[in-house]
């Protein structure tokens, strides 16, 4: 059974460092990796330039499939970056319309590489129909972060987490799931995070030892005040 388990009494502010901090270290090291190959590419160009003013014949076939190995690697950091500000822009709005498929694919791909050196998947069911709910969208995103976070580094006999997206008579609901899972001990600073998340989004979030679930359940609409 997965648990959100785990952090100490920390005010917001460092919450959002703390959370800004983890992501912008997964991805600097993700990017200096792409710079990486593309250097490695830009290199091999540079050797077959120097060889063509030597009067070696250029191979296009070669020239082209190391320019499509740069173009993808720069779409990849591209893609990395946009997710990036995604984050950082939700800061803008305490209040926002937000599309809950949309946020979970956004922090799962933010998790993709935490799921890989674990050697776990993240697989999201969509609703059938868009669920859209008027919250704070960067404290919602910190909260599904945990939630993937216990998951991921939850020991379990399936090797993916499912995240189910569905509406309900009030608001959403996000349901988390990992077979066979079985809970560590609790971090306490983690756990404090959780409820302080909790709190200022007015969530429930409920675990299901049976189903090894954790859910949070979400109003369909908060208020500055309620905040």
């Amino acid at each position: 059974m997965i648990d959100p388990a785990g952090d100490s009494g920390e005010d917001s502010g460092k919450t959002d460092i703390r959370f800004l901090g983890e992501m912008t270290t997964l991805f600097s090291h993700d990017i200096k990796n792409v710079l990486a190959i593309i250097n490695e590419n830009a290199g091999l160009l540079e050797d077959l330039a120097q060889m063509a003013t030597s009067g070696h014949p250029l191979d296009p076939d070669k020239i082209g499939r190391i320019a499509g190995k740069i173009q993808h690697q720069v779409r990849r950091a591209d893609k990395m970056v946009k997710r990036l500000n995604q984050v950082g822009h939700s800061m803008d709005h305490p209040i926002d319309t937000v599309d809950l498929s949309r946020m979970v694919e956004t922090v799962c791909f933010l998790a993709a590489r935490k799921a890989d050196l674990k050697s776990v998947s993240l697989s999201i069911t969509p609703p059938e129909t868009p669920v859209t709910i008027k919250t704070d969208p960067f404290a919602l995103q910190q909260l599904i972060w945990i939630c993937i976070d216990r998951a991921i580094h939850t020991d379990g006999s399936a090797d993916t987490v499912e995240i189910v997206i569905e509406s309900t008579t009030t608001g959403a609901r996000i349901i988390f799931g990992r077979s066979g899972a079985i809970n560590g001990p609790a971090d306490i600073r983690v756990e404090q995070t959780r409820k302080k998340l909790s709190e200022i989004l007015h969530a429930n979030l409920a675990i299901d030892p049976d189903r090894g679930t954790v859910s949070i359940r979400l109003p369909l609409e908060l208020s500055v005040q309620q905040r």
